[in-house]
């Protein structure tokens, strides 16, 4: 075992000094360049220095903004804005990457510049796999990979093996190695290194999920050797501790701490915090395995900190479960208990069954949107050819010498113009179709868990018009008058969509205070509200709502979850047709609210496990099991219960009752 640890430390130590060379080249390049030349040193240094110095990175990217700015390059203004936006990400501010990365994205799509377009939708796509948006971000980078695809170059394999990546965080790892394999076979085609190292990294990772360890020691070797030729900082430290990782999966502990404070220390040594993050939970799992459970915790208490510093919800969800176990080594039951139903809220929301699903209806959706925009393309042909020929018509009328021709060609013109009108309509036809094909994948992505992110682009146009309309306000001395109705018309329509967002908002809350001011009759017709299109087909929804006040004291995000899960129960147990009657009471000092419906019943012999996690008589492919233990769970939080009652032949009735 030394001699392996030795042999692998020697690996580590490999000298390094490609990049360092190649920026000192430019730096001195740079002394004399002006202008454009400049702002391309500069962005050269900047995507050098990303990794390893993302500070000295973003002074760089700063100063080429700047010099576009002056110079009115558009397209070198959307490039330093990326590139800006990429030293936030690699400094963990995420919120401000994304900010850039919009702005930079806005003004390719409005030059038309193909490549910046397609780079655009690349970084869009990191930022959203970062926050666990998963559909988001496939469908990010499946739009960047169709533009690589088109224009050549780098791209296509970063598009690849970001897609890959996709797969692979919701398990499905053969689709994820097809990707990352293609990747790693143009990357190697062009000499790129710096890629072929990330994709080792990947594949490394890949196989280590799937406990393949020989195979994955070989690309985490390969993922450091590359790393450390070119000090690459960054890659050098994800390839040491997924080869810690494998150590400890051999009961190989003390190997596995030596790689594990070897990729810590390079990690701190560019502040990459995420990575950081990542180790900390590495170091805590492996001192909970030697039984060290309080140092376990402290470690993890670091790790934490900085996952949801940085909404990390992959890394957070990771550090819940580990929480539960060593607290359950340490017999601290409850504990237990609380980060398990906390690991099992947030893997809900991360990897659900609509979400793996979703994913593959992505390239469907992005295929139709591609084949709408040349619909319109050819259905703008078609009335330029049509305005063409009456043109050509009003003329020949004007040429008395040559009426006969006149004639003729106004019949072969009435012709043709008989075959584009029927083509127009049936162009018109395919169009609705697709337009109705793409609502329905776009719902299939909402439904997903996508809606909250709504409100930040709503709030950059809401803000934007704003700004616009005091800006030309001020230009114009205060002459605006004809143009506010313009913009209260932008303010309507925000306004329309913050209003639907805010009844998703509710599902989406993850706070954990309880004295909150809960209207049961309002959570109730919100969840009923977002199932509406669920209920109306077959389901009639009675409710028997009592007057008296039903405000409650606790959490109106869990309080929206718990409705929401038994409401959707209901639903499922109808099978054809039915009624869900839902009333409500306030006796003793309590709230009591009664869901009941006429589908199939619970068989008695389950009764006594529906509280189980992971139970569930739906099949794998429908439910998860989670939906009435997390519902207990947080009832009993709210010092309330829950009972249900259930017949064959009548149905299933849910009492709730909570204190007011």
């Amino acid at each position: 075992m030394k001699k392996s640890v030795l042999q692998l430390a020697i690996v580590c130590c490999i000298l390094y000094n490609t990049s360092g060379q190649e920026t000192d080249s430019l730096r001195a390049i740079l002394l004399r360049s002006t202008g454009s030349e400049r702002v391309d040193i500069l962005t050269q240094l900047s995507k050098l220095l990303w990794h390893n110095a993302p500070n000295q990175a973003m002074v760089f990217s700063q100063e080429a903004l700047e010099i576009s700015k002056a110079l009115k390059d558009s397209a070198n203004i959307s490039k330093t804005l990326r590139y800006i936006g990429a030293a936030h990400y690699y400094l963990g501010n995420y919120d401000s990457a994304t900010v850039y990365d919009i702005r930079s994205l806005g003004i390719a799509l409005k030059i038309g510049d193909s490549l910046l377009i397609s780079r655009g939708y690349h970084s869009m796509g990191i930022g959203q796999n970062n926050l666990a948006n998963y559909p988001s971000a496939l469908e990010y980078f499946i739009k960047s990979k169709n533009i690589n695809e088109k224009i050549g170059g780098l791209g296509l394999a970063n598009s690849l093996n970001n897609i890959g990546l996709i797969f692979g965080k919701v398990g499905e790892h053969a689709i994820s190695r097809d990707y990352l394999i293609e990747a790693y076979e143009i990357s190697t085609k062009t000499n790129d290194k710096r890629l072929q190292a990330h994709i080792q990294n990947n594949l490394g990772n890949s196989y280590l999920e799937t406990v393949e360890l020989g195979v994955a020691r070989e690309f985490f070797k390969g993922a450091l050797k590359l790393s450390s030729e070119m000090n690459n900082i960054h890659f050098k430290s994800t390839a040491l501790f997924g080869m810690g990782e494998i150590l400890f999966l051999e009961g190989q502990f003390d190997s596995a701490h030596y790689f594990y404070q070897k990729s810590l220390i390079a990690s701190q040594s560019v502040e990459d915090r995420k990575g950081i993050s990542k180790i900390y939970y590495l170091q805590s799992k492996l001192l909970n395995a030697q039984n060290k459970t309080n140092e376990a915790i402290a470690v993890l208490d670091a790790s934490h900190a900085i996952a949801h510093e940085l909404v990390l919800r992959y890394q957070l969800s990771e550090n819940l479960k580990l929480y539960s176990d060593i607290y359950q080594k340490n017999r601290d039951h409850q504990k237990s208990r609380e980060y398990l139903m906390k690991y099992a809220m947030l893997k809900d929301s991360l990897f659900n069954e609509s979400t793996i699903r979703n994913l593959f209806l992505i390239p469907i959706k992005v295929k139709e949107e591609n084949d709408r925009i040349t619909l319109a393309q050819q259905q703008s042909a078609l009335q330029s050819k049509s305005y063409t020929n009456k043109l050509y018509v009003i003329i020949l009328i004007a040429i008395a010498p040559l009426i006969v021709i006149l004639i003729v060609l106004l019949r072969k013109n009435f012709l043709a113009n008989q075959g584009l009108r029927k083509n127009n309509e049936e162009l018109q036809r395919t169009q609705n179709l697709l337009v109705k094909s793409e609502k329905m994948a776009s719902l299939g992505v909402l439904s997903a868990g996508v809606g909250h992110e709504i409100n930040n682009p709503l709030n950059f146009i809401r803000n934007g018009a704003l700004t616009l309309f005091k800006k030309i306000e001020k230009d114009n001395k205060g002459s605006v008058e004809n143009l506010k109705p313009y913009f209260d018309i932008i303010n309507e329509g925000v306004s329309r969509v913050s209003s639907i967002v805010k009844s998703l908002s509710h599902f989406g809350k993850v706070g954990v205070d309880m004295d909150e001011q809960c209207d049961i009759h309002e959570i109730i017709e919100n969840c009923l509200a977002i199932m509406n299109s669920e209920f109306k087909y077959k389901s009639e929804v009675i409710k028997n709502f009592t007057r008296d006040s039903v405000t409650v004291d606790g959490n109106d995000g869990k309080l929206h979850q718990v409705f929401m899960h038994i409401l959707s129960n209901a639903e499922h147990a109808i099978e054809k047709e039915g009624t869900i009657t839902i009333s409500t009471e306030v006796k003793e000092g309590m709230v009591v609210v009664s869901i009941k419906d006429t589908g199939v019943g619970i068989p008695e012999e389950n009764m006594h496990k529906i509280h189980d996690p992971f139970f569930s008589t739906k099949g794998p492919e429908i439910g998860t099991g989670l939906g009435l233990f997390i519902s207990h769970s947080i009832i009993e939080e709210h010092k309330g219960q829950i009972q249900v009652s259930s017949d064959s032949s009548s149905g299933t009735d849910v009492i709730i009752n909570l204190p007011v």
